[in-house]
């Protein structure tokens, strides 16, 4: 009997959320000296909240056990007044109840300096006056939420953070006891390799979704063109809508917003429909700016669009 299993391979450090061709230069930039650790200035005190909050868990852990062992206790009370073992049983309540307890006055140990709020906060730098934003260079709430330690602000001060690592496990058969698949000791050092495993690939014949694509109304298309506005990213974050420079006819353009336009149509619905579907082909001319002078700046789409207008009214 022969089976077939699957593994899955993962990277030690990985970049949150970077675009691919500024990930490419840090790992090309990094690719000699290798990534090395980021000192943090607050270690030290970091450490000292670990420590104080194991030093807590402990105390309270100890609290619920001597409260448990003191019910025990006193139910054999009179058991140590038969025999005369109180000498004895004081000097073990005088031992710690676990391996772990704190030496010395447990008191010390928990006490902690607490932060202390301020009103000063720090400004912002000069040049957020002077130059102009650009939005793919700083980063997203998940990316500092990623790294709090450092929480980066700008797209170049991302650094790849550890990553678990899934290791495979010894696979034998049932019937013959056959090793299927090896364990790897070391995770950080995992290679590809073809004869320890196989990928198995499900392939699914999907029928394509029926659709009535037959136009049961007539529209009446706008003559001329309307033109666009570039694109802008940072228009999505403007809440007043800009005033606009282009001289649109208001029987034809109901509104226009950053690089969107809304257009006004009639449509006539044939007769004994129940609802409306107009059809009809979108050319667009879309203008690359970017482009150097040797390649195409200007390219024609033409794009069928289906619209479901909605049931018509008697």
């Amino acid at each position: 009997m022969f089976m077939w299993c699957s593994k899955t391979y993962h990277r030690y450090l990985f970049l949150p959320s970077l675009p691919e061709a500024e990930m490419w230069e840090l790992c090309i930039s990094r690719a000699t000296g290798g990534w090395s650790e980021q000192d943090n200035e607050h270690y030290k005190y970091l450490q000292s909240l670990l420590e104080h909050y194991r030093s807590v868990a402990q105390q309270e852990k100890l609290d619920r056990e001597r409260k448990r062992f003191s019910h025990r206790k006193s139910a054999y009370l009179s058991l140590t007044d038969k025999y005369s073992l109180p000498s004895l049983l004081g000097r073990k309540s005088l031992t710690p109840l676990s391996p772990y307890a704190p030496k010395g006055d447990s008191s010390q140990s928990l006490d902690m300096t607490a932060s202390e709020a301020t009103a000063e906060v720090e400004g912002l730098p000069d040049e957020i006056f002077t130059e102009e934003v650009v939005l793919s260079s700083v980063t997203d709430m998940e990316q500092r939420m990623a790294s709090p330690e450092w929480q980066p602000e700008k797209t170049s001060d991302l650094y790849p953070l550890h990553k678990h690592i899934l290791v495979k496990r010894s696979l034998r058969c049932r019937h013959c006891e056959h090793n299927l698949s090896k364990p790897e000791y070391n995770p950080s050092s995992i290679k590809f390799k073809i004869q320890l495993g196989a990928f198995m690939v499900r392939v699914v014949d999907i029928p394509p979704e029926k659709t009535d694509l037959t136009p049961s109304a007539d529209v009446a298309l706008p003559q001329g063109q309307v033109i666009l506005a570039a694109r802008d990213d940072t228009a999505e974050y403007d809440d007043q809508d800009s005033i606009s420079s282009y001289k649109d006819d208001p029987l034809v353009v109901a509104w226009r917003r950053a690089n969107k336009v809304g257009i006004n149509l009639l449509v006539t619905p044939k007769a004994n429909v129940s609802r409306a579907k107009v059809g009809f082909v979108l050319r667009y001319d879309y203008t690359n700016t970017v482009a150097t002078a040797s390649e195409s700046r200007t390219v024609t789409l033409n794009i069928p669009v289906m619209v479901d207008v909605g049931t018509v009214s008697e």
